[in-house]
């Protein structure tokens, strides 16, 4: 029986559920890959538990204590183009659906952020300078830092 509804299934512990079925809640696009074959990612599996990072309070947390948080589902880390570890929790698999909410920005906004870097990317140009196929839509004026902003 499912215990999650459109009033709550937002909040713990509802959402360990609902992030992997919310297309039964509201309507929802299933973004394909594409027909490309995929390329398998050279793999040198580790186990990275015991990895440390510095939390936003000062303290010290570490990788497994991320994964086994009731807020997470998977993990996946890839280093140089190689898959270093991947982990699922709550039924989850390779190849299950997941809402990602803001998770999509975030990673978006770091690559972003490297590429602004490395100066392969300028924030002040138009984004159809880098998605041209985008020209005959509402975007031709909008810039990549404007994107950024969701603005």
């Amino acid at each position: 029986m499912r215990r999650f509804d459109a009033t709550n299934w937002r909040f713990t512990p509802f959402n360990r559920d609902s992030f992997q079925d919310v297309q039964s809640l509201f309507p929802t696009a299933r973004i394909r890959r594409g027909d490309a074959i995929p390329t398998p990612l050279p793999a040198s599996l580790r186990e990275i538990g015991a990895v440390e990072f510095p939390r936003a309070t000062g303290e010290v947390g570490a990788i497994a204590q991320l994964v086994d948080a009731p807020e997470s589902d998977a993990l996946l880390v890839l280093k140089d183009g190689e898959l270093l570890s991947e982990t699922y929790r709550n039924g989850m698999a390779p190849d299950s659906l997941h809402l990602v909410n803001s998770i999509s920005k975030s990673f978006l906004g770091t690559l972003a952020g490297i590429l602004c870097e490395e100066g392969i990317v300028d924030v002040d140009r138009a984004v159809t300078s880098y998605l041209p196929e985008l020209d005959a839509s509402a975007f031709p004026a909008t810039t990549v830092r404007d994107l950024l902003h969701m603005t």
